[in-house]
């Protein structure tokens, strides 16, 4: 029997699953010439057994004996892909990559790792790649893309990925649902329904269906249809996202008391699940309960994805001559509202590094000592003690914040005087206004208060300028018939320098209420009644001067509020 004859006989033994005698056979046949086919051979027999320890030890060893040797690379992107161990998969897969970076399942396997690390715009990069070199499962691509750019919030592109997905295969309904969220998440109703009535006819049982289908009924206030849908899915035990939706429903609606027990007798029922840790921290903050309210708001899923796991994450040690880097992780308003606790931060440190999004860039003072303002990070060049995300902060240093009077947010008196000659009239009241924000947030229904009431305020004898950038379809035609000034195309670098100019800032929950508060500009918030939990009890340590808030006490009932606005902004008038 010559050697390819013994490794043949070898291989057989391992594809007919007779893998004790393939073990033997190895024993029987290894010299120095084949011992890398052969540890390669070990390890898959253990990968068989599902022994991964022990088959990663062949696969090392098979690549230490010949390093050029592709198929134990291969092997262990099997065994880390089912181990879920991904920063390990990255590098496995690079390697793989760089045998033949023409080969479309290499680009696919690349783009998947990169993904699974949080590399998401380099992952669309080589699963774009994957789908230019002839990559066969085209809907596995489709549908990893329309995903990513879910989590980028480019729902446009998620929807364009997700229909060609469709196409190529309409009668997968995984694709088909997903599809369906991209719709909800991007508020076309309209497209969500038609799609909906598409995916019952395929299967009107499957759950992610079924999850949608309440999700419509919520963002369309039909609370019972949902209710009842959701009911129907926790009693069979389906995914967790279920309960969620159901405590979001109860807690919107004001029933408080409906919301805790449930979400309380979910936690007890899955004590590890960390959507649901989130979702109990943020109720712990909404009232006061702070210490309990941190512990479970680390279990964020911004927090958790582990941005830049080579720096060290800082859990309160010393930090005498230590820089650290400090990541911007959640939206707008958290980069403004807690960027205040960088100022308590630097008392401890010699230098901080506050990573922030590009389109942040801007709007913070560039000029504090120790405080450096960064859009990207070289951590070959800059090395950093330790790192921890910005809203992580607030455990440690919440209780301080109102000793502290400064401010990072940044106002350019230039642009002050600039936009001063954009105002309409001074001798009547200049006033900012926001009514809705992104129509993609989180409960945006909820806090967005719609132009068909609040228009009324339009009405009193002031000067009124739109300060928010997305106009909502339904309000389209009313806002272009009113009297308010668009200045909604603003950039965010000048919108503190605008609104300094103004007298007043009348807004609902968006990112604007931060940016006028931020900066001691007379501000009145209109809040929804389940408001978000920054405007609740934390406002005892995160004071806003000049912050006046209106809450409903009824739900969906804006009417009451614009009302008591009206009649003290009448008053306000007459003042001036």
């Amino acid at each position: 029997m010559n050697i390819d004859n013994n490794l043949k006989s070898i291989f057989e033994a391992i594809t007919n699953n007779n893998l004790d005698k393939a073990l033997k056979l190895c024993d029987q046949f290894i010299n120095k010439q084949n011992e890398h086919i052969i540890f390669n051979f070990k390890g898959a027999i253990f990968l068989k057994r599902k022994d991964f320890h022990l088959a990663k030890d062949f696969f090392l060893k098979s690549i230490n004996s010949k390093a050029d040797f592709i198929d134990p690379y291969k092997n262990l992107y099997v065994i880390y892909d089912i181990n879920k161990e991904f920063n390990q998969l990255l590098e496995i897969t690079k390697k793989i990559y760089s045998f033949e970076k023409s080969n479309a399942i290499y680009n696919f396997q690349l783009g998947y790792a990169f993904e699974n690390c949080g590399y998401l715009t380099e992952s669309l990069k080589y699963y774009e790649f994957a789908l230019n070199l002839g990559f066969k499962e085209k809907l596995i691509i489709f549908n990893n893309i329309g995903n990513i750019y879910l989590k980028l919030n480019k729902i446009k592109d998620s929807i364009k990925y997700f229909k060609l997905g469709y196409k190529t295969d309409s009668q997968n309904k995984i694709i088909l649902n997903n599809l369906i969220r991209a719709y909800l998440q991007n508020r076309d109703l309209e497209n969500a329904k038609n799609y909906l009535d598409k995916a019952k006819d395929i299967d009107p049982n499957y759950e992610e269906y079924n999850y949608n289908k309440a999700e419509y009924f919520f963002l369309i206030f039909e609370f019972e249809k949902a209710t009842e849908i959701l009911k129907k899915q926790i009693s069979e035990k389906k995914d967790i996202k279920n309960n969620l939706l159901l405590c979001r429903i109860y807690f919107n609606q004001g029933k408080k008391e409906e919301g805790n027990q449930l979400i309380e007798k979910f936690y007890k029922e899955n004590p590890d699940n960390i959507q649901i840790k989130n979702f109990i921290g943020i109720r712990y903050l909404c009232e006061g309960k702070f210490e309990k309210g941190w512990t479970f708001y680390e279990f964020r899923k911004q927090n958790l994805d582990d941005q830049f796991p080579f720096i060290k994450k800082w859990n309160g040690e010393n930090l005498d001559n230590k820089r650290i880097l400090v990541y911007s992780e959640q939206g707008i308003g958290d980069a403004i509202q807690f960027s205040k606790l960088l100022l308590r931060l630097k008392m401890l440190c010699k230098e901080i590094h506050f990573l922030i999004n590009e389109k942040l860039n801007g709007i913070f003072k560039e000029d504090q000592s120790g405080i450096k303002i960064l859009t990207a990070i070289n951590p070959e060049i800059v090395k950093y003690d330790y790192k921890i995300t910005l809203g992580s902060l607030n455990k440690y240093f919440y209780k301080d914040m109102n000793h502290i009077r400064d401010s990072l947010i940044k106002t350019d008196e230039n642009k002050v005087e600039k936009f001063k000659k954009k105002l309409i009239n001074f001798d009547q009241l200049n006033i900012g206004a926001a009514w809705s924000g992104a129509f993609t947030g989180m409960n945006a229904e909820f806090r967005a208060i719609p132009f068909s009431k609040f228009k009324d305020l339009l009405t009193l004898n002031a000067n009124f300028y739109c300060l928010q950038k997305d106009i909502w379809d339904r309000d389209t035609q009313l806002f272009d018939k009113s009297n308010i000034h668009n200045f909604g195309n603003l950039l965010l670098n000048d919108l503190t320098s605008f609104i300094q100019n103004l007298d007043l800032v009348i807004t609902s929950d968006t990112s604007i209420l931060h940016f006028s508060a931020s900066i001691g500009k007379e501000t009145w918030a209109l809040l929804p009644l389940d408001y978000d939990w920054r405007w609740g009890k934390i406002l005892d340590y995160f004071k806003y001067d000049n912050l006046r808030i209106y809450r409903q006490k009824k739900f969906n009932n804006w009417n009451e509020i614009v009302s008591n606005v009206k009649e003290d902004l009448q008053k306000r008038i007459n003042e001036k």
